[in-house]
Parts: structure tokens; sequence; C-alpha cells
């Protein structure tokens, strides 16, 4: 293994972090700050100390995406580059957008598609990819839970629905936070 691309893995994957932390700390605290229950700056703080907690906490989420998504014996440096770079780009392209997104679901689908970019399909676990990811997303996925009136509802219920056909599609993304 190369070093210098080892270092480089290291520093994108800082960086990813960083995107983690603002991008998902967004989510986070928007219901907060937007309903004045919190000030933008308290909303921040509890969110970071909540973060820095959880890192030490629990490592669920590294876990679900370490094993049973790709077959780890075909992946390298190159590969996990390539999720990483992935899951950036799609952080900051919600984040422009003001788009409700997972950093986690962003690696998850930065690393099957580099997975599959690298090995085909048989480097994706199908089977694991499904019961870890697709179908706990089905069910209630945290976007739906969090930043919408249908919080207690089935994701695709009629309800759901009517409420997204409100919005209207057919203004400019500079104007979607209108």
């Amino acid at each position: 293994m190369n070093d210098a691309l080892l270092v480089v893995v290291i520093i994108t994957a800082l960086a990813f972090d960083f995107t983690n932390g603002f991008h998902d700390t967004a989510n986070a605290v928007a219901t907060s700050v937007s309903t004045r229950a919190l000030s933008p700056r308290l909303a921040v703080l509890i969110a970071s100390v909540a973060n820095l907690a959880g890192a030490f906490v629990t490592t669920a989420v590294a876990k679900t995406v370490g094993k049973g998504i790709v077959d780890s014996n075909l992946i390298t440096t190159e590969t996990i580059l390539a999720a990483l770079l992935g899951a950036i780009a799609w952080n900051l392209l919600t984040w422009w957008f003001g788009l409700p997104s997972s950093s986690s679901h962003a690696l998850i689908g930065g690393l099957v598609g580099a997975a599959l970019a690298q090995s085909g399909s048989e480097g994706v676990l199908w089977h694991g990819l499904a019961h870890d990811v697709v179908i706990p997303g089905m069910r209630k996925p945290s976007h739906v839970r969090s930043n919408t009136a249908a919080s207690d509802r089935d994701p695709l219920s009629p309800q759901l629905l009517a409420e997204l056909k409100k919005h209207r599609w057919d203004r400019e993304p500079s104007e979607w936070s209108q």
C-alpha cells in the first residue's frame, strides 16, 4: 500500500467527518432553532457536545458500514477514497440545495458505488444492504421522522404523499427554501 495514498485517505476521511458534522448538525438543530426553542448558538453547542459524546459511546453506525454492505476482501484503499469522495460530494450537494439527507447513508451509497465500480455486482453484499439499510429506511427514514409533520405515519402513506404534492416543484432550486 502506498503511504502517500493512505495519508490522502485519512485527510479525506477527516474532510468527510467535517462535512458530516455541519451537515447532520444542521438537520438535527433545525427544528429547535426554527421554533425558537433554542438559539442557534446554543443548539449548535448542544449538537457538538452530543456528536462528540456519541462518537465515544457507540460504534453501531461504523459497524454497519464496516461489515455486511460490501465484500471487505475486495475493498482497496482506492475504493475507500472513492467512497469518501462520493459521500463528500453528496453532502455538499444536499447542503447547497437545502435538502435533508443522512451523511451515513451518503457514505453507504459512496461505498456501494465504489464497490460496484471496482468489482461489479459481486463486490456488494446485496442481502446485507437490503436488510441493514434499505428495509429499515423504508420502515421509518430519519429525514421523514425529523423534518415533516408525518412523523408518526408510514413514510409512504397517502397523507405524506398529499403533503409532498403541496410543494411547488416548479421553482428554481434557489427558491426552494422560500
